[in-house]
């Protein structure tokens, strides 16, 4: 199945059948054509269902993402809006590039360094510590995303900070790029991971809809076509960005396959 901003469209094997459904989809709370969908097929527990999904997508080029409050080495807050020279208008005297996701306002320095090697250069202290925290708490996030300088090859840094953040405010998701995406060039890195941090809650809650509203084994899935279970695809939405145009093409090549004389 998969879920659009209009349309949510199944194609479901019946015994011998190949059976095709659409319904309206119900954007205030996409789980509701799904879930409507999958009572109408007769999925049941031992059912396997893939899922694919635009509710990551569309809630990206909405902007309708988290409050995210940005942590990251101090000196190098500005990054994910400095970008790098690469441009769609190489030419442009005035070119206009979109508002980045985390406003200069929630992004929060700490002292730390770390070599290119992960060797440590320069560890934070305790009232360093301390006073990031109270930043980051007076921002009120609904998402943090941690992300330092070289913490590919050495994310134990990163995990020091995640903890202290898990323990200072409980309850807000966290996203630690050495977890998420560790590779080197912090500018995507540091992308990636503000945006899994900006889609998680809105993805992580509508997951949880679909699993408790329903017995099939829900198999999610991700951009390059494989798939994940709820729990993990919740952790990582940043890799559903092109769940639903993936979905898509599987379910088509499936049909085909099997409709072939």
């Amino acid at each position: 199945m998969d879920t659009g901003g209009t349309f949510t469209d199944f194609v479901a094997r019946v015994g011998p059948r190949i059976v095709t459904l659409k319904l309206p989809s119900t954007p205030a709370a996409p789980e509701r054509a799904v879930l409507e969908g999958l009572r109408r097929l007769g999925a049941a527990r031992g059912s396997r269902v893939r899922h694919g999904s635009t509710v990551a997508t569309n809630t990206l080029l909405e902007r309708k993402g988290a409050r995210v409050v940005f942590v990251t080495n101090a000196g190098f807050e500005d990054l994910i809006e400095i970008g790098r020279q690469d441009r769609p208008d190489l030419y442009a005297l005035a070119p206009r590039r979109p508002e980045p996701l985390v406003p200069p306002a929630r992004r929060v320095g700490i002292e730390q360094r770390s070599g290119p090697r992960g060797e440590r250069w320069r560890s934070p202290t305790r009232a360093e510590t301390g006073r990031m925290m109270r930043r980051v708490r007076s921002l009120k996030p609904e998402a943090i995303a941690v992300g330092l300088l070289h913490s590919y090859a050495r994310g134990a840094p990163e995990a020091a900070l995640g903890a202290e953040l898990g323990r200072g405010c409980r309850g807000v998701p966290l996203t630690l790029s050495s977890a998420l995406c560790p590779e080197v060039r912090e500018f995507e890195r540091f992308t990636t991971t503000v945006a899994n941090a900006y889609l998680m809650p809105r993805v992580s809650t509508y997951l949880r809809a679909l699993a408790a509203g329903s017995q099939a084994g829900l198999e999610i899935v991700l951009s390059h076509g494989g798939a994940a279970p709820p729990a993990a695809a919740a952790r990582e939405p940043v890799r559903q960005l092109l769940s639903g145009p993936a979905a898509g093409l599987e379910a088509a090549a499936q049909v085909a396959r099997r409709c072939r004389p």
